[in-house]
């Protein structure tokens, strides 16, 4: 997966998490996304790699954090080398190189 498309995967959890909110009140995990029909098949699990991209997401009720790791297995091969972070306060995707991103990383 290249950069490119694991920002639009940080786009379309966040999608989903806010029609999760706008539906039932509060954002959720991202079995709690499947099980609504906000997400297919592919975020299956804890942290889901997506050709080449470990995906995190941690939510509570009233706020939502993902990250996207860049995670190579020989089936998932990578070509990007950026870490990359969404959250609920502002919907800005953040970007580190050195290591998982975070709210204090420069948007993009």
């Amino acid at each position: 997966m290249d950069e490119t498309s694991a920002i639009q995967t940080l786009r379309t959890i966040a999608t989903a998490e806010e029609q999760l909110k706008a539906t039932r009140g509060a954002y959720g995990n991202l079995d709690t996304l499947l099980e609504a029909g906000f997400l297919d098949q592919r975020f299956s699990g804890s942290t889901p790699n997506l050709r080449g991209y470990r995906f995190a997401l941690k939510a509570t009720e009233s706020d939502f954090a993902v990250n996207a790791d860049p995670h190579t297995t020989d089936s998932q091969p990578t070509t990007g080398g950026r870490h990359f972070y969404l959250d609920s306060s502002d919907n800005a995707v953040r970007a580190n190189s050195a290591g998982p991103a975070s709210k204090n990383d420069p948007a993009l």
